[in-house]
């Protein structure tokens, strides 16, 4: 996947988390440590969060809330045998950290 390919995924993601958070009214917890899964739903596309993981290893979850809000995060994500540092913003927005 190229780097435009791979933020389109992850928003794709976070936007399916946000929908489903809505309709149960409660928070989903992604665990950092696990390919960013959930114990409360599968996962839309699985490969969206392959090959990246939380640059701060004290935050264990990200939460996505029914309002849509989500954990802010830096992820870095090896695309294409290159690293790339990405910023997930409070809307579930994904951008290349600079």
């Amino acid at each position: 996947k190229s780097l435009d390919e791979k933020i389109k995924l992850i928003e794709t993601e976070l936007a399916y988390y946000q929908r489903y958070a809505l309709s149960i009214n409660s928070h989903i917890k992604l665990d950092t440590n696990n390919l960013f899964k959930s114990n409360k739903v599968e996962t839309f596309n699985k490969n969206a969060f392959n090959d990246c993981h939380s640059v701060d290893k004290n935050i264990e979850y990200i939460y996505i809330f029914p309002s849509a809000r989500t954990t802010e995060i830096l992820i870095n994500c090896n695309i294409m045998n290159s690293n790339y540092l990405l910023h997930i913003d409070n809307q579930g927005n994904v951008k290349i950290n600079e």
